[in-house]
């Protein structure tokens, strides 16, 4: 069972406001943590600690017996030796390259490349990306680069899986769908998911889904 414990103090610097985050988490290797709040609460700061993006104060993370980061050891690991996958809001997909290719980089820079959680065709299929695959990123819709980002940080068999607004853009019908795949996701290959949205109830979604799941058993 993968278990994620966060502990960190944050404040920016050389700002008007009195921003402070303070927090404490811990997740376990089923389900999705969901993460709700107002804009400026800081949601997306959070992810950014997580992912050695920024470095909090006092931080202390560690994924299961694996020490990520303990600043009484002064022990740090750089974001890109963490492995932890993560969608931005603006997703950042590369504009050179096509879909596809965006999705296959994920493996150039994927060192455990001898185990896959879950297979390109999978990713394709289940986020419905067949008819997208050779099309140019600044060709596609919000939800569609959306959807590319998703794929591209799974393909990374990650860690941990951080999407910040994931479903924003996207219609209604397609994020049941995603919704429905990230939860056993979540479940099947032990990923620990961290879910931001504004919208509540589509963080409500994957634990009635869950719920649904764990009655049928």
């Amino acid at each position: 069972k993968i278990m994620l414990k966060v502990n960190t103090q944050f404040q920016y610097k050389n700002l008007s406001n009195d921003f402070k985050l303070n927090i404490s988490v811990t997740t376990s290797s089923t389900g999705i943590t969901g993460i709700y709040g107002p804009s400026g609460s800081g949601k997306t700061t959070l992810f950014k600690i997580i992912s050695g993006l920024i470095r909090g104060t006092k931080e202390v993370i560690t994924l299961n017996n694996e020490v990520i980061c303990n600043y009484k050891t002064n022990k740090w690991t750089p974001s890109h030796k963490r492995n932890f996958g993560y969608v931005f809001q603006d997703t950042r997909l590369f504009p050179h390259l096509n879909v596809k290719k965006n999705l296959t980089f994920a493996q150039k820079i994927n060192k455990n490349k001898n185990y896959k959680k879950i297979s390109l065709n999978k990713i394709i299929d289940s986020l419905g990306l067949e008819e997208l695959l050779f099309k140019k990123t600044h060709h596609l819709s919000g939800g569609q680069k959306k959807l590319i980002a998703i794929g591209r940080a799974l393909m990374m068999d990650p860690k941990v899986l951080l999407l910040d607004e994931p479903l924003a853009g996207i219609d209604q019908e397609r994020k049941k769908n995603i919704i429905s795949f990230l939860n056993d996701l979540s479940i099947n290959s032990n990923i620990p998911i961290l879910y931001i949205s504004h919208d509540l109830n589509e963080i409500k979604k994957p634990v009635e889904e869950e719920k649904k799941n764990n009655k049928k058993e």
